[in-house]
């Protein structure tokens, strides 16, 4: 299936290429505006960018929103990860401030909500079968709050998020079938979270991964490493983008 990828955020587009295979991401058009992420929770702001880019290309549309949670922060900083440290900080500036407010050792949860959204009736792919592969709708959310249980506290595949038809409105989000845009109104087929536990390292290193994975050090592992210093298929096999791809994969029947 081909699958539009509703963000410009390279380092996510490289990870959910590889994530989704076999089905092919497709770089979201230029002249596509997002909209801002204004929604009170992960899913609500992935699936008001999903139906987004779904209306305005007519096409089948992907959109994660992901962060961390401090559990010393309440859950901060939650849904402002990418803008803790400022409208327009960057990486280094939003872990410098993590680093300055919450305790080393104290636990964290990676959390990734992702949506699929189609134009409503749906699109026929190259091969001809329906997109979405699955009536909407879905399970309760699943996942542990932060400084859960290791691994998320739920299986490696992800759970899956919201619990509403699709079009519905968990988290605030707004009706999946919404104003229409582009000429194409669009629903909400599948939604689905990941969770990665960890906690928090005083001392930031490695040269991989992006974001707070400098000072993240994974339940999953024993080794002392953070996940910037995991190899690309290492840190797949356990992160929270990964583990809600692999939920999405298989509501595709992938």
């Amino acid at each position: 299936m081909r699958l539009v990828l509703a963000t410009r955020n390279a380092h996510k587009a490289r990870e959910f290429a590889t994530l989704l295979a076999p089905h092919e991401i497709v770089p979201l058009p230029g002249d596509v505006e997002l909209p801002p992420e204004t929604g009170e929770t992960f899913e609500a702001n992935a699936r008001e960018k999903a139906l987004a880019a779904a209306r305005a290309t007519g096409l089948p549309a992907i959109a994660d929103d992901s962060g961390i949670e401090a559990a010393a922060l309440g859950g901060a900083p939650g849904v402002r990860s990418a803008r803790y440290a400022g409208e327009h900080a960057t990486d280094e500036e939003n872990l410098a401030k993590l680093l300055r407010e919450a305790p080393a050792g104290s636990p964290l949860a990676y959390v990734c909500a992702l949506v699929l959204a189609e134009p409503r009736g749906g699109v026929a792919p190259a091969g001809g079968a329906p997109a979405g592969g699955a009536p909407a709708g879905g399970a309760p959310a699943g996942g542990a709050p932060a400084g859960g249980a290791p691994g998320g506290g739920a299986p490696a595949g992800g759970a899956p998020a919201g619990g509403a038809p699709g079009g519905g409105a968990p988290g605030g989000g707004a009706p999946g079938g919404g104003p229409p845009a582009g000429g194409a109104d669009a629903v909400v087929v599948h939604a689905v979270e990941g969770r990665c536990t960890g906690t928090l390292d005083a001392d930031p290193r490695g040269d991989g991964g992006f974001g707070y994975d400098p000072a993240f050090l994974p339940d999953d592992l024993t080794d002392g490493r953070t996940m910037a210093e995991l190899e690309p298929h290492e840190k797949d096999a356990i992160s929270h983008r990964g583990r809600a791809a692999r939920a999405l994969l298989a509501c595709l029947g992938a």
